[in-house]
């Protein structure tokens, strides 16, 4: 059986309410937290969550810690207090509880994913563009890839008055 998470406004509310509490806590805990990070990521698969759980949350995890992009610090803190809320053990449902305790804990990358949906879009094709370049061994910067965006949005928009133009009444 595979558990599918989108959380409602209301879930969205409440789950953001909680990883409030965790923020100060993320501060202090980052230390230790890649290694427990990488056990709730295979513990989440192991339960057979939504493949969508699992790679968002590493999309989440790769841009929070991506030496080129840059996130606004409120984005930062979010990441971070949801990395320290998947590392809590004892949380809103405890992990320990057998079939549910890692629902809360999927609610919350859920939540999070969504909170930066635009955000984690926007680097997930940066990602893609990287990929596609590095491969060829050129260096690329997000400056570049945002000229090339830029590039590509003003040459759409020429196309679309040309075809205005030409077309006949």
């Amino acid at each position: 059986m595979t558990y599918s998470m989108e959380p409602s406004r209301q879930a969205d509310h409440f789950w953001l309410k909680q990883l409030s509490a965790y923020r100060d806590y993320s501060r202090q805990a980052q230390d230790g937290q890649t290694k427990a990070l990488a056990e709730k990521i295979k513990t989440l698969q192991d339960q057979h969550f939504d493949g969508n759980v699992v790679e968002r949350l590493n999309d989440l995890l790769r841009m929070r810690h991506s030496k080129g992009w840059k996130l606004p610090a409120e984005q930062q803190e979010l990441i971070d207090a949801m990395q320290a809320y998947l590392i809590e053990e004892d949380d809103v449902v405890p992990d320990s509880v057998p079939g549910i305790g890692l629902m809360d804990d999927a609610m919350v990358i859920a939540v999070v994913a969504k909170r930066l949906q635009r955000p984690l879009a926007r680097f997930c094709e940066y990602e893609d563009f990287h990929r596609r370049y590095a491969s060829h061994g050129h260096r690329v910067t997000v400056a570049d890839w945002e000229r090339l965006k830029a590039q590509e949005v003003r040459s759409h928009n020429r196309v679309r008055r040309l075809r205005r133009i030409s077309t006949p009444c």
